[in-house]
């Protein structure tokens, strides 16, 4: 299960609700799961209503 958190800038954070260290991020280019460093823009998300 994953939840949103606020990030910087109206952007959230994806974390992991049992491993509360990983984040889903695009640091290396595919989606991956883990930890992520402060600021990473990979791991920032932006919410859009269709």
């Amino acid at each position: 299960m994953w939840y949103f958190e606020d990030a910087e800038n109206g952007y959230i954070n994806i974390r992991n609700k049992w491993k509360q260290s990983e984040y889903i991020h695009i640091e290396y280019g595919s989606p991956a799961v883990g930890e992520i460093e402060a600021g990473w823009f990979s791991a920032q998300w932006k919410r859009f209503k269709f």
